[in-house]
């Protein structure tokens, strides 16, 4: 196994509420795992992005579909991603991508989290959300955040983190 292979988790989740819960937890314990003990601030911030991935997956996401979540490391950073199938009654995908383009047009994730917080004055954010979720991984969880639409109608959201202090531990 190579050093950026060494920590890997995937898992279908239904599209359940309660299950949010159960991927903040295992989030939170597989970050914990991998580095050392100053760790615990990165592993809950991560359970705090795992856990607004898997929020709006399951809030627009197409009923009953379940949602795949990946937790993986690419050489010195921590990658979380869901994928989802969208629901194409809502047309939520695009407001999605949308958000998240928005969101990387501002120089800093201060900044984006400061902008999402003055929409959720306006009506925009009573129409298509204000995107709070989606600035917390940026700000609070300190990620880089993408969007995929794909052909097959999956959306892939994906946040990805910088190892913040040394090395990190085989898992």
């Amino acid at each position: 196994m190579t050093p950026e292979h060494q920590l890997w988790i995937e898992m279908l989740v239904p599209p359940e509420w309660d299950r949010v819960e159960l991927v903040r937890t295992v989030t939170d314990g597989l970050v914990r795992t991998v580095g050392p003990a100053a760790a615990a601030d990165v592993a809950e911030r991560l359970a705090i992005v795992a856990g607004e991935l898997m929020e709006n997956a399951v809030k627009y996401g197409k009923a009953g579909e379940a949602v795949a979540f990946q937790l993986r490391r690419e050489g010195s950073a921590i990658v979380l991603s869901v994928t989802s199938v969208d629901d194409p009654l809502t047309g939520s995908s695009a407001r999605l991508k949308a958000r998240v383009d928005w969101l990387a047009t501002f120089e800093s994730a201060l900044d984006a989290y400061h902008a999402t917080i003055e929409r959720l004055d306006s009506d925009a954010a009573v129409v298509d959300g204000a995107g709070l979720g989606l600035a917390r991984i940026l700000f609070e969880g300190e990620c880089r955040l993408s969007c995929d639409l794909h052909q097959d109608g999956r959306v892939s959201m994906e946040a990805t983190r910088e190892w913040p202090t040394g090395e990190l531990r085989a898992a």
